[in-house]
C-alpha cells in the first residue's frame, strides 16, 4: 500500500465532511489513525476492524503517538486469534496507551473478517 498516495484520495474525498464514521479494516485502520493525526480530520466515530499489529510493528508505526492524539470514539472489533494481531495481543497494547477504546472480540483465527452479521450487529450497537 502506498500510504502517502491512499492518503491523499481519502482526505480529498472527506475534507468537506464533518459528519462522518469510518469503517476501517487491516491496513485501512493504519491509513485511518494517520490520516486523523496528520491532517487534522476527527470523524464522528471509526470502527476498525483487524488493526495489523505485525505491519506496526515492522513498520515502525508510531502507534503510541497516534492512539494518544485520536479523541473521537473507536471500536475494535478482533478475531480471537487473527494472525495480524490476536485479540489479547490488541487488548494488552490498546490499554497500555488508552481507555477510550471499545474492544470487542469475535471468534475466529484468520485476518478475513467475513462475519457480515456479527460485525453488523456490533456496528449498529456503536453508531446509534
Amino acid at each position: 500500500m502506498n500510504i502517502e498516495k491512499e492518503l491523499k484520495l481519502v482526505h480529498q474525498k472527506t475534507k468537506d465532511n464533518t459528519d462522518i464514521v469510518i469503517f476501517a479494516k487491516s491496513l485501512g485502520t493504519v491509513l485511518t489513525m494517520k490520516l486523523i493525526v496528520d491532517q487534522w480530520y476527527m470523524p464522528k466515530k471509526c470502527i476498525f476492524v483487524g488493526i495489523p499489529l505485525w505491519y506496526i510493528y515492522t513498520q515502525w508505526f508510531p502507534i503510541k503517538e497516534y492512539v494518544s492524539k485520536i479523541t473521537c470514539p473507536i471500536m475494535i472489533i478482533q478475531h480471537t486469534k487473527d494472525p495480524a494481531g490476536s485479540y489479547q495481543e490488541i487488548v494488552k497494547e490498546i490499554n497500555k496507551m488508552s481507555n477510550n477504546f471499545s474492544l470487542q472480540e469475535i471468534p475466529g483465527n484468520d485476518h478475513t473478517y467475513e462475519e457480515v452479521e456479527k460485525l453488523t450487529e456490533k456496528i449498529e450497537r456503536f453508531i446509534k
